[in-house]
C-alpha cells in the first residue's frame, strides 16, 4: 500500500503543475509597411510584413490622398504563424500624377495593428485630347464684328485629333464647325494638356460681295479627364477681324466631350 502511494504522488503532482501552469498570452500581429513598386499612372503593387505571433490573422492595405486613407484593399489571410509573412496587394483606380498614402493593418484574437505611413507618386499620363467636344463661348469683350455683345453665350462644336510620338502629343489639329464653313487650325502643346495656336479665316464675305479676314489666337486647356483621354476643356481666345469689316472681341469657352 505504502508503495503504491508513493508511486501516484509523483504524477499526481505533475498532474497539478500542468492545471497551474498560465496560458500562453495571444498577441496582437506585429506588421511592417514595405514600399510600392510596379508603379502606373492608374495603379501600384503595395507590399509589407505581417507576422500572426501564433493567432489567425487578417490583412489588408488602407490608401488614399491624405493620411485619413479612405480606401482599403478586401481583407486577406497571413495565416496564424510566428514568423512573418511577405504580403502584396495591387491597387487600382487611382489619378495619374497624384501622390498616395498607404500602410497595413492586420488584425487578430487579441487586436489591431498598424504599419507606419508609405507614400508613392502615380506617373503623369498626359491626355489625349481627341473627338468632338460641345463647346459654350461666352463673349467677354466688343464682339461687334460679328454682330455679338458682350455677356452673349455662342455654342459650338470642336473637333480634335492629335499627332503623337508615343506617350507626347506636340500638336493637335482642330476643326471649328461654324456656319461659314468648316475653320481649321493647328494647336501647339505648351504645357501637359495645354495647346495654343492661331485659327485663320480667309473666306468671309461682307454684304457687298468683299471679302473679310479674321485672325483668332486661342490658348486650349484639358481639365477633366477619362482614362487618358480629355473629357473636358477650357480655353480663351481674341478674334481679330479686317478686310471688309473690322472689329475684335475676346471670349472664353468651356467643353465637355461628347459621347
Amino acid at each position: 500500500m505504502g508503495a503504491l502511494a508513493w508511486a501516484l504522488l509523483p504524477a499526481g503532482g505533475a498532474a497539478a503543475e500542468r492545471r497551474a501552469a498560465p496560458r500562453q498570452a495571444v498577441l496582437p500581429p506585429t506588421v511592417a509597411t514595405g514600399a510600392a513598386d510596379h508603379v502606373q499612372a492608374t495603379s501600384a503593387v503595395l507590399h509589407a510584413s505581417v507576422t500572426p505571433n501564433g493567432s489567425r490573422t487578417t490583412y489588408r492595405f488602407e490608401f488614399g490622398r491624405t493620411t485619413a486613407y479612405g480606401s482599403a484593399t478586401p481583407r486577406a489571410s497571413a495565416g496564424s504563424g510566428t514568423t512573418p509573412v511577405e504580403v502584396d496587394a495591387k491597387i487600382t483606380g487611382l489619378r495619374s500624377g497624384t501622390t498616395y498614402h498607404f500602410r497595413i493593418d492586420a488584425t487578430n484574437a487579441a487586436g489591431t495593428a498598424q504599419g507606419l505611413d508609405g507614400t508613392f507618386t502615380t506617373t503623369r499620363v498626359e491626355p489625349r485630347l481627341r473627338g468632338r467636344f460641345a463647346v459654350r463661348l461666352r463673349i467677354k469683350s466688343a464682339g461687334g464684328a460679328y454682330g455679338h455683345r458682350k455677356g452673349k453665350t455662342v455654342h459650338r462644336r470642336y473637333s480634335f485629333r492629335p499627332v503623337c510620338h508615343g506617350s507626347r502629343c506636340p500638336r493637335v489639329h482642330l476643326v471649328r464647325h461654324g456656319q461659314r464653313g468648316r475653320f481649321r487650325s493647328t494647336l501647339k502643346r505648351v504645357g501637359p494638356g495645354v495647346y495654343r495656336g492661331v485659327e485663320r479665316f480667309r473666306r468671309g464675305r461682307c454684304d457687298d460681295g468683299l471679302r473679310f479676314h479674321s485672325r483668332a489666337p486661342m490658348k486650349v486647356a484639358v481639365t477633366r479627364t477619362r482614362g487618358d483621354r480629355a473629357k473636358r476643356i477650357k480655353g480663351k481666345l481674341k478674334v481679330l477681324v479686317g478686310g471688309c469689316a473690322h472689329g475684335r472681341e475676346r471670349a472664353g469657352f468651356i467643353g465637355r466631350l461628347r459621347g
